[in-house]
């Protein structure tokens, strides 16, 4: 038994949007197909600003210095984060 192809999609973009997207293929290391695809996916997924409120609620009801570290160690975080997509 042969595995099918996905279907194929025909579309048109503007030039300046080809340009984009190529160039944002190229930065992410994908092809250009699936550049399109990884970026269609996430209109999909959850609002991960939604996620983050729901995960931080709980921490609400600490006292104000739990919440202030907690508040550097997540900054701390995001920077090493950061530094790891700059990588790439």
């Amino acid at each position: 038994m042969s595995q099918q192809e996905p279907p194929r999609f025909n579309l048109r973009l503007t030039p300046d949007l080809q340009k984009r997207i190529k160039h944002a293929a190229i930065e992410s290391e994908r092809s250009v197909n699936a550049e399109i695809l990884a970026r269609l996916e996430t209109t999909f997924s959850p609002d991960p600003t939604a996620q983050l409120a729901a995960v931080l609620r709980p921490f609400a009801s600490l006292g104000d210095h739990d919440r202030a570290k907690i508040v550097e160690l997540l900054a701390q975080t995001v920077d090493i984060l950061a530094k790891g997509t700059a990588k790439r």
